[in-house]
């Protein structure tokens, strides 16, 4: 069973749930009013209503997300990480389907029938935490057993390492200046990349 918090500014943290069966993905809404989580052993994603910074209320189930089915390989069903578009279209990474879902039949209408999956990379072993930086039209995400962020280039299409080590990094965001912000599980700690690439430790202790 676990929980989530908030960290402000000063780096007090604040716990705003419990009870919650392997919390996991969270994103905030732009305009700071909604945040959203996967509770991954349920298989289903949360949102909560946002009413200050540090305090939420109101949680209500957005999504109970397909179930895995055996026969056509699916291994598990636990939502992992999310992220928003701009357009304000949640996206939810659904461990071990094997598929991409759309949850919301109004979606479809910009579904294109005639897209298809693309394989942007190769050789990870357990790849975790993507984040789109549409300004430097690239993509960075985690390897995590090989203790490294990859980065993938928009305009050339080539693979490069960003960070290594990384201190076995997972889930990766950006805050709203745009600045990289990574959970890293050997260091037990939230950083900070700044724009210089120089890191800013968030957190790295609790109580």
């Amino acid at each position: 069973i676990g929980t989530i918090h908030y960290v402000d500014r000063s780096g007090n943290t604040h716990q705003l749930d419990d009870g919650l069966a392997f919390p996991n993905g969270i994103v905030l809404t732009p305009d700071g009013k909604k945040l959203y989580l996967a509770e991954s052993q349920k298989n289903r994603v949360h949102v909560y209503d946002v009413t200050a910074p540090g305090k939420v209320s109101n949680r209500k189930v957005f999504a109970e997300l397909p179930k895995k089915n055996e026969a056509t390989g699916q291994i598990d069903n636990q939502p992992d990480g999310m992220c928003l578009d701009a357009a304000g279209n949640l996206y939810v990474a659904h461990y071990g389907m094997k598929q991409v879902q759309v949850l919301d039949p109004s979606f479809n209408k910009y579904r294109l029938l005639l897209a298809s999956v693309e394989r942007l990379a190769t050789g990870m072993r357990w790849c975790e935490g993507p984040v789109y930086f549409g300004d430097a039209r690239c993509l960075l995400w985690s390897d995590i057993p090989n203790n490294r962020i990859m980065r993938w280039d928009e305009d050339t299409g080539s693979v490069s390492v960003y960070r290594k080590p990384s201190d076995h990094a997972n889930g990766n965001t950006r805050d709203r200046q745009g600045r990289l912000i990574t959970c890293e599980h050997d260091a037990r700690r939230v950083t900070r990349t700044e724009y210089d690439g120089s890191i800013t430790v968030l957190i790295d202790r609790f109580e």
